[in-house]
């Protein structure tokens, strides 16, 4: 941004002020700061300021006539600045903020290294009696802030340091702003983006304030930015700080920034039947008829003829679409101001992705599927079309899938070991595809049938790396995804249905931490503290539930539970048909009462539980309880205590009759008066 400076002024309303003559019971009407640069703030006092400019700072303090007015100013407890103003008269006459004359002191102040000073008045009358001390905070900041990097937080870009000449793209990011944003004296007020063109200062498109966050020092947005007027454009983007003060400093950074791209446009159909038409005059789509949405195809396998604008099917041009699989050439031919290229097609259903042909962006990681619009001669037996998919989990049996839920891995327990797929009958035999986590399985419906079940692979193929495998410890955190893919007529293998289902799969074997457990006084039960360490950072699903007591009895071997429910609603983790779970959210800290147990000696624990069923304990050694209410005997020195006088209190014994360790006992009363 070269030398230009950024200032925030800073305006604080006051009440109007009267002029009053003479009033030797003044105090302190108004005082204005005005600093090197002649910018006045109305002061409040216990209030703090900030001034950027500590160069010739000058207070007008109105106090009204026949008063002196006592200034003082301290810098970490030490006075650097004392004046007393003489008697104020009629001749000390100043202006308010308002524009009205008063009477006051102006004083000028030295010059202020950055900081914070406390700013004391005192106003006197002719006699010296104290009409008013009040005082005030200044902070002196001529430093402007300091700024990090630019970050970009997306699924597949993440960078905490983005250089010149980087990509970005509206569709590919989640958080993204600037770090490291700190000021020492007055601290951050607002840091705002916006763009330039490149080389130049005057903003173009939106300006946008940034969210800032004083503990992680970061302003950011948390969605794709919108200060940019158009796309496939290079652009300056311009991050401008401004501290409390007025002070700003700025980064810079040069940026393209890019779309999805154009979405290829169908123009021309090949299915064999119209080999006499070309829809381009003078191209290579010999056979190709023009394309129609809506029109009717006469084979499962078919091409269409795309068209973009020339310069993304150009292989010089960085942002170019093209095919990973090299199913086709976006360089086909050129004509005017488009490329043409032809894709070779498999029939799905309007509304499915075809799959079988994706275009990418060169310098994205952004894929699409090509679309089209067509509808399947009627001779022709339709795509496969599913009804359901269910997986067998063998500690909750047959669930149908699209469903999020939980596991404990308890062996196979973690994965569903059985496929079911439920279909419309076709004519021709049906493949079914289902995948969990990089293992593949198919079975086949026959001809006219509509299921088909299978038994899975085995848990040998774990991709994901969250998911847990044989060579983690048991106190793990993980997620798997698998699906139930997709049903393909077996001698096409794309003309086939939508993907069926999702299975979404939390493990979690990470226990709850007991931080404290507190024996109550006077009370039966214990005041147990619990978190979850990993509460949210993947799904809400994963917290505390309850916390709880297990009493062993000593004699008998007999358990008894106490427990305390989460109060923050309950965590569903099955279908509709399935069980949900009281959720305590991050952390509980509740009483759990003990009651209705036989009296007799007990080995306690304390437990936490999450909402994935995993329990913490902690022993809390060896308690005796009984339910009945103390008979307590008093004695001194051996003997019944009727009434007698006892000079020190430790010399009265108390015991339980039933004999039981006495807690704790209060005594009430007095000194008796007159031989009462």
């Amino acid at each position: 941004m070269g030398d230009k400076v950024f200032k925030l002024a800073v305006s604080i309303s006051t009440a109007a002020c009267f002029l009053i003559p003479i009033n030797v019971n003044a105090k302190i009407k108004e005082v204005q700061i005005i600093d090197g640069d002649n910018v006045s703030i109305a002061a409040k006092y216990g209030t703090t300021y900030t001034v950027s400019n500590h160069n010739n700072i000058r207070l007008l303090t109105v106090s009204g006539l026949d008063t002196k007015v006592e200034t003082s100013i301290f810098h970490n407890g030490l006075s650097i600045f004392n004046e007393t103003s003489p008697v104020i008269n009629i001749n000390d006459r100043i202006t308010a903020a308002n524009g009205d004359q008063f009477y006051g002191r102006v004083s000028s102040i030295p010059q202020l290294k950055d900081g914070q000073y406390t700013v004391s008045q005192r106003v006197t009358d002719i006699f010296g009696t104290v009409l008013s001390n009040e005082s005030f905070s200044i902070i002196s900041d001529t430093q402007a802030p300091t700024l990090g990097n630019f970050f970009w937080n997306a699924p597949d870009i993440k960078s905490d340091n983005l250089r010149d000449g980087s990509f970005i793209g509206d569709f590919e990011v989640s958080r993204w702003g600037i770090n490291g944003v700190t000021d020492n004296e007055s601290g951050i007020d607002h840091v705002e983006a916006f763009a330039t063109e490149p080389g130049k200062q005057d903003r173009i498109g939106n300006l946008i304030t940034l969210s800032y966050n004083e503990q992680e020092h970061k302003a950011e947005q948390s969605s794709a930015p919108t200060i940019f007027p158009s796309q496939e454009k290079e652009f300056d983007l311009w991050f401008v700080a401004y501290d409390k003060a007025g002070n700003s400093s700025s980064l810079k950074r040069r940026v393209t920034y890019t779309g999805r791209g154009p979405t290829p446009e169908p123009v021309g159909l090949f299915d064999g039947t119209s080999t006499h038409l070309n829809f381009l005059s003078g191209s290579p789509f010999a056979g190709y008829r023009p394309y129609k949405p809506g029109a009717t195809v006469y084979n499962t396998r078919f091409r269409i003829a795309y068209r973009i604008p020339a310069k993304y099917g150009d292989p010089n041009y960085k942002g170019r679409l093209y095919s990973r699989s090299n199913e086709f050439d976006t360089n086909e031919y050129h004509q005017g101001e488009y490329r043409y290229f032809s894709a070779p097609l498999i029939y799905n259903p309007t509304g499915s992705p075809a799959f079988t042909a994706v275009v990418a962006r060169y310098d994205r990681w952004f894929s699409q599927d090509l679309q089209y619009s067509l509808k399947l001669d009627s001779k022709i037996a339709p795509p496969p079309t599913p009804i359901k998919a269910e997986s067998y989990y063998p500690n909750l049996g047959w669930l149908t899938d699209d469903v999020h839920r939980i596991s404990t891995w308890s062996g196979d327990n973690a994965y569903p070991t059985k496929y079911r797929v439920t279909a419309q009958p076709r004519p021709y035999e049906q493949r079914v595809f289902t995948q969990f986590n990089g293992r593949m399985s198919n079975c086949v419906i026959p001809p006219n049938q509509t299921k088909c079940e299978i038994n899975n692979t085995g848990p040998d193929s774990r991709t994901y790396s969250q998911w847990p495998n044989a060579n983690q410890p048991a106190s793990i955190l993980g997620h798997s995804h698998g699906w139930t893919s997709y049903i393909v007529k077996s001698d096409d293998h794309a003309y086939r249905s939508h993907a069926l289902g999702n299975n979404n799969v939390e493990i979690d074997m990470t226990t709850p931490i007991i931080t404290n457990v507190k024996k109550i006084e006077y009370k039966s039960g214990f005041q147990v503290k619990a978190h979850k360490t990993y509460a949210g950072t993947h799904w809400t699903r994963i917290q505390m539930s309850a916390v709880g007591l297990k009493l062993v009895d000593k004699s008998t071997n007999k358990t008894y539970e106490f427990k305390v429910e989460g109060k923050l609603g309950r965590v569903l983790f099955r279908d509709k048909y399935g069980y949900d779970i009281a959720g305590g959210g991050a952390g509980m800290n509740e009483y759990v009462e003990i009651k209705d147990i036989p009296n007799a000696t007990y080995s306690v624990q304390a437990w936490a539980m999450d909402t994935h069923l995993n329990k913490s304990y902690q022993d809390l050694g060896t308690f005796t309880y009984e339910n009945d209410k103390p008979q307590v005997i008093f004695s001194h020195k051996n003997k019944p205590i009727n009434s007698e006088q006892i000079g020190k209190l430790p010399d009265i014994d108390i015991k339980d009759a039933n004999k039981y360790v006495i807690n704790s006992v209060e005594l009430m009363g007095g000194p008796t008066v007159g031989g009462h």
